[in-house]
């Protein structure tokens, strides 16, 4: 196993990033997470060596709340392309290269729901064809595809 008292970690980089409470995807050379940045929240890629910021999408989106404030899920990376859900309600399909954006829904408008006092924060999930997220409708129809 590691012996990180014989060999700690070292630290290659460091650099502060916006409010949030989403992880990092890494995938190859990169990491993608999502912050909140002033009024809009943002899915951001990093370079993994550098953590120099590669490119930078922007939603006009704020979700504050007492236990924290900015987007809760962490990004999911699926044949080049990253999925996020946003705290208000905003589901994208992203090209995981580029950053821009392929599609975009708001699901608290597709389940006809408020946003939760916790916001939304479940990662999205991807089988086949489907993205799958969760709606906390609270109806008996919390999943949407």
């Amino acid at each position: 196993g590691l012996d990180w008292e014989a060999h700690p970690p070292k630290e290659l980089w460091r650099r502060p990033v916006g409010p949030g409470w989403s992880s990092f995807a890494v995938v190859g050379d990169y990491c993608f997470t999502q912050e909140q940045r002033g009024e809009q929240e943002a899915v951001v890629c990093y370079a993994v060596a550098t953590g120099e910021q590669v490119w930078i999408n922007l939603t006009d989106a704020r979700f504050v709340e007492r236990m924290g404030n900015g987007p809760r899920a962490t990004p999911t990376f699926n044949k080049g392309l990253l999925y996020t859900q946003g705290a208000t309600g905003i589901l994208q399909c992203i090209d995981a290269a580029t950053g821009s954006t392929k599609w975009q829904r708001n699901i608290a408008d597709d389940a006809a729901t408020r946003i939760p006092t916790w916001g939304f924060c479940s990662s999205p999930l991807v089988v086949n064809d489907l993205v799958i997220t969760y709606s906390a409708a609270g109806d008996g129809k919390s999943l949407l595809a």
